[in-house]
Order: C-alpha cells, then sequence, then structure tokens
C-alpha cells in the first residue's frame, strides 16, 4: 500500500463520525475505505452510524497467532483484517491528529483521567495485519458530552495498546482452556470404564459417565460425602491402603499399587480398580489441587469383547493359549478356566505359562493388566 493511499485511509478513518450517512460524501468515504480495507461497507455504516464513536488505530507488536485466533473466533462481524498496511510502530491516528505526522508526543494526562470514573468505553474493533507490525483498530465512545480529541490522546492510545494486547491473551487463553475442558469431559465420558479424580484427602473432583454409572448402579460402588465408598471390606482396606501409597508417593512396583479386583453385589461380572498419581501442570493451586489422584474402574461384565484371532495376531498365541487368556481376562481363575475348556489343570498351565512368555508377564495379574493396559496410566 502506498503512503497516499494510506494517508487517505487515515483521514477516512479519522473523520468517519463527522459525516453524515445519507451524504453522498459519506457514501463513497465508507466504500472507499471499505475497499481499502478489504472489508464489507455495511459493516462500517452500521459503525459509523453512532455519531458518539470515534475511531483510533493503534499499533502494537501482536504475533501472527494471536491475530488468527481473534479473527477464527470473532462473534462480531464488525471485526475484520486489513492486509498489506504500512505503518511505523506507535504511530497512532484519530479524528484530530490524522492529518498532522502523529509523531509529537504529548503528556499522559487523558491516561491518567481514564483511571478516574468517567464516561469513555473502548471496544475492540478489529486487527490490522502487516509484514512486521500489528495493529489495533478500536471505537471509542465517549458519551454524549463528546470532545474533540487533542494532542495528549496520543499518549492515551500508546498507553492502551499493551493493555489490550494483554487483555485479548487472556481471553483468549480462558477460551482455550474452557474449550479444552469441555473436550476433555466429551472424551472421557465416552469411555468404557469409570475414571474419578481425587485430591490428596480423596474427596472427588470429577467423575465421568461411566463412573457415575457404576456408583449408582448399586453393584458395589457408592459415592458418599463426595468420597467413594464399598460395600466389599476387602475392596474399602485395599482401595485405603492403595490411596495411602499414592499420597505417600509410592512407586509403581509398590504392592500395594497393584489394581485389585472385587466382585459386584448384583449383576454378573467384577470390578477390577487401579489408582495412580497424577501432577498437574500449573504454577498455581495449593498442593493439595496439583496433584491429582485417578482412579480407574472397569466392569468386567461390560467389558468390549476380546478377539481371539486379535490375540493370536498381536502375541502370536496359539488358539488354546488365546482362549485361556480371554477367561482369564474375564475374571475366571485357571482351574475355571480348564474345565470350561474341558482340559486338565495341568494343560491349562502350560498354556498360561507360555502365554507369560509371549506376552511378556510373569503372573496372572501382569497378564489382565497387558491385556486392559489401555486402562492404566504408566
Amino acid at each position: 500500500m502506498n503512503n497516499a493511499k494510506y494517508n487517505d485511509i487515515l483521514e477516512i478513518i479519522g473523520h468517519i463520525s463527522d459525516f453524515v450517512l445519507d451524504t453522498g460524501a459519506a457514501d463513497a468515504a465508507l466504500e472507499k475505505m471499505a475497499h481499502a480495507l478489504g472489508s464489507d461497507k455495511a459493516v462500517l455504516v452500521r459503525l459509523a452510524e453512532d455519531r458518539r464513536r470515534d475511531i483510533a488505530l493503534g499499533s502494537y507488536n501482536i504475533s501472527r497467532e494471536l491475530i488468527g485466533s481473534i479473527l477464527s473466533e470473532r462473534e462480531n462481524p464488525e471485526t475484520f483484517l486489513a492486509h498489506d498496511a504500512h505503518w511505523e510502530a506507535g504511530r497512532v491516528a484519530t479524528d484530530s491528529d490524522c492529518k498532522r505526522t502523529a509523531e509529537r508526543r504529548g503528556s499522559s494526562a487523558i491516561f491518567r483521567e481514564l483511571l478516574r470514573p468517567n464516561g469513555i468505553e473502548h471496544t475492540l474493533l478489529g486487527v490490522i495485519d502487516t509484514s512486521d507490525v500489528h495493529h489495533i483498530l478500536l471505537w471509542f465512545h465517549r458519551g454524549p458530552d463528546r470532545r474533540a480529541y487533542n494532542k495528549t490522546d496520543k499518549a492515551f492510545f500508546e498507553a492502551l495498546m499493551p493493555h489490550w494486547q494483554r487483555a485479548i491473551r487472556q481471553k483468549l487463553t480462558v477460551d482455550y482452556m474452557d474449550s479444552s475442558m469441555r473436550a476433555a469431559r466429551q472424551v472421557l465420558d465416552q469411555s468404557p470404564f469409570g475414571l474419578h479424580f481425587l485430591n490428596r484427602a480423596g474427596r472427588i473432583l470429577f467423575s465421568n459417565a461411566a463412573g457415575k454409572t457404576q456408583c449408582g448402579a448399586r453393584a458395589g460402588i457408592s459415592i458418599r460425602n463426595q468420597s467413594l465408598t464399598f460395600r466389599n471390606r476387602g475392596a474399602r482396606a485395599a482401595f485405603d491402603d492403595m490411596l495411602a501409597a499414592v499420597k505417600h508417593g509410592g512407586r509403581k512396583d509398590d504392592p500395594r499399587l497393584q489394581p485389585i479386583m472385587f466382585g459386584k453385589t448384583t449383576g454378573e461380572g467384577s470390578y477390577q480398580l487401579g489408582m495412580r498419581r497424577l501432577k498437574m501442570q500449573g504454577e498455581r493451586g495449593s498442593l493439595a489441587t496439583r496433584r491429582v489422584i485417578a482412579v480407574f474402574i472397569y466392569d468386567t461384565g461390560k467389558r468390549m469383547e476380546l478377539s481371539i484371532e486379535g490375540l493370536r495376531s498381536l502375541y502370536g498365541l496359539t488358539e488354546a493359549e488365546a482362549r485361556v487368556c480371554d477367561l482369564l481376562y474375564q475374571s475366571r481363575n485357571l482351574p475355571e478356566a480348564a474345565k470350561i475348556l474341558g482340559i486338565s489343570i495341568n494343560t491349562a498351565k502350560t498354556h498360561l505359562n507360555r502365554s507369560f512368555r509371549k506376552v511378556g508377564v510373569q503372573s496372572q495379574a501382569e497378564l489382565v493388566r497387558r491385556l486392559n493396559s489401555q486402562l492404566y496410566i504408566s
């Protein structure tokens, strides 16, 4: 964009609020500005029809990623982006000094005035993206008792730009966090296992859909006073031991942190429960909220079917070995598996030991965890 064309835009921006919209001059000016900025004239008409408003154009070094985020998430059609603009960093044009060089630095009197209660309101209109410097376009609504801008306004606008950048970043950060949390909740709610996040005191911070369903099924697990409770005494004691081990920094090979299995009071199958400590990233928050304890509860009665063929192809198991592993995964013990398959207990042990070697585990508990490894955080 050449300097002459750019100066024309500055002049239009500076005086747009002084035009009468039903005149040909105003219409032509808006048309010219819309074309230069790559915007829609109707957008500018809506903005300019409030004659109490003024436009200020200020520059500040903002990353392209931030500008792209602002524009991609905009809900206001009055936000637009202009390309190929050229402007020195720090220069500001207003309706009083756009015809001047806009290089003189006045006092910050108007900035100090803004700190006191007053009728000035400001809103973000858009951002101009250039090859080196990025600019913010602001509308200032100064109320019914408007006055002309003076030379001290430039210092105010220049002082305001960094605050605008920080405010925009903070809003986008909050928006991203909210969007990420919503997406994470949707993913967790689709998981086939119950998931609960606990603080160090054992109080529930979050439960996914499956976890809530399990606790409401009256099958041995419930929530009382924001804590998990178990009808099975053995499960309750094992859970307390696991929680104590996690709180005191127990390692993954701690026997107390091995997943446990206990029967359901109603329905088929049993529950498999695992626990891990997660370290949250962030600088704020107390120690109680920085470290979160994740509890995984899997209902074997509603498990996803393990494919015998899948076990054979994945681990190189024979069909007999795969069937033994599948029955053990269904919470059957080895004698029960042997009876179901119509083989002797010694033959079942032989299949199991060969499966251990092929899968790379040394015990039945490890085998079940490996087959169900997607449920636990290593």
